[in-house]
């Protein structure tokens, strides 16, 4: 039987008010829920996290929030609530850095080890751990939940702030009216050209053999062609072995990607495949759903 772990937070939506918009209320929920389930899943951990609304408070609008990680464990994890209370640490470093640039580019990113040391237009630094500095960089999906997020609590007149407390009341984060629209307005850390890594399982949809040759694939739904660099790759097919259409391939994939100032968003604009992990034929597969 799975047990939860759970950490206790309340959301505390500042107002002189008994009640809030539903549509501000859902759209907060829905965007903090999904935030948390992807930088979840980004630390790469088999961890199943869920979010829990309890009663709501009377006298002010806050709402009693729990986060639960679902174990096989029957004793309280200490591990599982430190994982859940980074989760919570790792979206106030995202949010209190878009605060910091105002919506600028910086003007120069410094990166160690373990920090990353971001100069804005002004000349200021900010520290950020790198944990969260990476997440937000390699992960077009994180800033625009948070964004909609903000959006919909800027666009809310009777909301004056936003504070997550945990369970001794310590405000983790706390944002203030007049940086919501720093939060909601375009990307923190826009580059012209970056890539992204992606662990991948690749439909085979045309084989096109040749280093210099681009191999037609599904990924994710779409049809992509993208180059293949691994040289333990081609030493294979050198060896005989054979490969079709239909067949999956087990990849790392690096995606370039090119911002498009018109949409304000990353288009991706190629596909290299740097390792390919697994090569399953098409008569292997059974119960696979893939692409």
């Amino acid at each position: 039987m799975k047990r939860e772990h759970a950490k206790k937070y309340i959301l505390n939506y500042g107002c002189d008010c008994h009640e809030i918009d539903a549509r501000t209320l859902s759209v907060s929920l829905e965007t903090l829920n999904e935030v948390v389930e992807e930088i979840n899943g980004q630390l790469h951990t088999t961890k199943k996290i869920e979010l829990k609304v309890k009663a709501l408070n009377d006298g002010s609008f806050e709402v009693n929030l729990e986060i639960v990680q679902l174990s096989e464990e029957d004793a309280i994890s200490i591990d599982s609530i430190s994982h859940i209370a980074r989760i919570i640490n790792l979206i106030n470093e995202i949010i209190e850095l878009s605060i910091f640039l105002n919506e600028k580019p910086p003007n120069k990113v410094d990166i160690s080890d373990k920090m990353v040391h971001i100069t804005n237009t002004e000349n200021m630094v900010y520290t950020i751990s790198k944990e969260a500095y990476d997440l937000f960089e390699k992960n077009d999906n994180l800033p625009d939940l948070i964004r909609k997020h903000f959006i919909m609590l800027n666009d809310d007149e009777k909301i004056t702030s936003f504070t997550i407390l945990d369970d001794s009341n310590k405000p983790i984060v706390n944002i203030k009216k007049e940086s919501f629209r720093k939060v909601a307005v375009a990307r923190l850390l826009q580059k012209e050209e970056k890539t992204l890594t992606d662990v991948a399982h690749l439909i085979v949809f045309k084989v096109v053999f040749g280093k210099k040759y681009k191999w037609a694939f599904i990924y994710k739904g779409h049809k992509i062609s993208a180059t293949i660099t691994d040289e333990e790759f081609y030493k294979k097919i050198d060896q005989g072995e054979r490969f079709a259409q239909g067949d999956v391939l087990l990849t790392d994939v690096k995606i370039t990607q090119r911002f498009n100032k018109i949409i304000n968003a990353y288009i991706n604009e190629g596909y290299e495949i740097t390792k390919v992990i697994k090569h399953i034929p098409r008569e292997e597969q059974t119960k696979l759903h893939l692409g």
